[in-house]
Parts: structure tokens; C-alpha cells; sequence
């Protein structure tokens, strides 16, 4: 496993099994950027905590599948 510039991360210490999933919204999966609802992206992140995820991986979809207002409070062009 490549571990440069985590060396000593509590998720890289030998004997640890971190676990993990890839997310999409609940209530749009790959159109969650489209559909943008921060109260069920927030129900959905507490839901995955309180069952031991510890780590996440976010697909930002964008520029063209962003919509101007999921892009707001992002800053983002």
C-alpha cells in the first residue's frame, strides 16, 4: 500500500482495517450534484458514520452536470 505523506495517519497504521465506500446522494445517486439537498447529503453522511464508515470518496461531477446552484455555496465558477 502507498502511504507517502501519511506516514503516521491514524487510517495508515500497520494492523488496521479501515472501512470505506464510494457515495452518491440517497435521493439522486450520480445526479446528486444536479439535485443538490444538503439535509439528506447530511442524514446520509450521520446514517454511514453511526455504521463505522470511516472513509468516503466523493465523485465531483462537474463543469457541465453542476448546476449554478449546487455550485454557490462552493465558490465555485
Amino acid at each position: 500500500m502507498k502511504t507517502s505523506g501519511f506516514q503516521g495517519h491514524e487510517l495508515v497504521q500497520a494492523g488496521r482495517f479501515v472501512v470505506g465506500c464510494n457515495y452518491w446522494a440517497s435521493h439522486a445517486g450520480t445526479r446528486m450534484w444536479e439535485d443538490w439537498r444538503s439535509d439528506i447529503v447530511t442524514r446520509d453522511l450521520r446514517r454511514l458514520e453511526q455504521g463505522g464508515l470511516q472513509v468516503l470518496r466523493v465523485f465531483p461531477l462537474w463543469p457541465g452536470t453542476v448546476s449554478p446552484t449546487t455550485r454557490a455555496p462552493f465558490n465555485l465558477p
